[in-house]
């Protein structure tokens, strides 16, 4: 038998043979009352935090008042955004059911999407054009459940998109461009590759000209061969020119290239350590 004890919500699951029953419990009597209603469940987590609920028939709030059934789903996933809402993520075999929860009430109901896509600020969903079942479209939400207007022109159709912060990036076959979701816009499209952090971004098209979009600003870059994010976490990327990497901050200057102004032959990061490694004929140098 094993149990957990949510103190916040003043509640206790206990779990015995791989089935788990609710208790409301109260410290000072130390008194267990059943939830008869939520007893001998398969599927039983508490999100005290999120005023939350799981269970097999059903999610609830704390104070057990249902707001969505899910007995028919294989999948129920809270997802935290930020303002403080969450996403829950209802999942069928084929089809996703999102509800957007305040931690008080649902704002906002998509059914049957077919794909979904998130980060902490907005939500992506994959729907198909019945009349055109080749055109997929996204909508985006915002962490509350506000929907995203795009005029006609600027419509999100793409088999596969990506969010980086602000960022989103739609993915096809040598083609891919990258919006700027606070305004509703493209900044480029029909590019080769693009890569971004949530602060800057990369592009390239089919010349090889790179180009840098930090802060609202274009910067160019020419004779670059390669190119890409040193680590997701880091304000840095590399460009390759000639076999060689050099290092460049988020706003386009160059990194240490006063010290080593025709580059590194290697350069990688250790996360754990928070520390680059760059190689220059067999020597190697570490920088924190």
């Amino acid at each position: 038998m094993h149990y957990n004890y949510y103190k916040k919500a003043g509640l206790l699951v206990l779990e015995k043979e791989g089935k788990k029953s609710l208790y409301r419990f109260e410290a000072s009597t130390n008194k267990a009352e059943p939830v008869t209603s939520l007893s001998n469940q398969s599927r039983l987590d508490v999100y005290p935090d999120d005023n939350l609920i799981i269970a097999d028939q059903e999610i609830l709030t704390l104070n057990l008042k249902p707001i969505h059934g899910c007995e028919s789903y294989y999948d129920v996933k809270p997802i935290s955004m930020t303002e403080g809402y969450i996403l829950i993520k209802i999942s069928t075999q084929q089809l996703c059911f999102l509800l957007f929860w305040s931690k008080k009430k649902v704002t906002q109901i998509i059914n049957n999407s077919i794909d979904v896509r998130y980060n902490s600020q907005y939500v992506a969903v994959k729907t198909v054009d019945e009349h055109d079942v080749t055109l997929p479209t996204w909508q985006i939400y915002t962490a509350s459940g506000s929907l995203l207007e795009f005029s006609a022109d600027d419509q999100i159709h793409a088999d596969d998109i990506r969010l980086k912060g602000h960022f989103l990036i739609t993915d096809g076959l040598a083609d891919h461009s990258l919006y700027w979701l606070p305004n509703r816009k493209p900044l480029i499209k029909k590019q080769q590759y693009i890569v971004a952090s949530e602060k800057f971004a990369l592009c390239s098209d089919i010349s090889g000209l790179v180009q840098l979009y930090h802060r609202g600003k274009w910067k160019k870059f020419r004779g670059a061969q390669n190119f890409g994010l040193v680590a997701e976490n880091l304000k840095i990327f590399f460009l390759q020119k000639n076999g060689k990497y050099y290092l460049y901050n988020d706003d386009g200057s160059p990194l240490l290239q006063a010290l080593y102004p025709h580059g590194f032959d290697e350069v990688c990061y250790n996360d754990k350590d928070a520390t680059l490694l760059l190689i220059k004929n067999g020597k190697v140098n570490f920088y924190v």
